[in-house]
């Protein structure tokens, strides 16, 4: 889309460097029950300019995005946040912190 622009979530920059799954601060998954949990060092992201697009190549792509109707396989579009869930709670609330301190 023109004007469209990608931010990686985990390091909060433009740039195309790759940001380790090392480097996230955690994801929050389904597991077996339905239920979200903790996972450490799952997801990586890099954002790719010429496609104006999040790429993530740490995550199983027949657990997540195997296509369907919405979304064609390997498209993690509905996990951005529970991918990068620790990190963008982290953002949130930094930014909510330098908002409120603001004369």
């Amino acid at each position: 889309m023109p004007g469209a622009i990608a931010i990686n979530p985990i390091n909060w920059t433009r740039e195309e460097t790759l940001a380790t799954a090392q480097d996230s601060l955690g994801s929050i998954l389904p597991n077996t029950e339905g239920k979200y949990v903790p996972v450490k060092n799952y997801a990586d992201a890099r954002v790719d300019k010429a496609r104006c697009a999040l790429i993530c190549s740490t995550a199983e792509v027949e657990k997540w995005s195997p296509g369907n109707v919405v979304f064609i396989k390997g498209i993690y579009h509905s996990y951005d946040y529970p991918f990068y869930y620790y990190n963008i709670r982290e953002n949130a609330a930094n930014r909510t912190k330098i908002f409120l301190n603001k004369p």
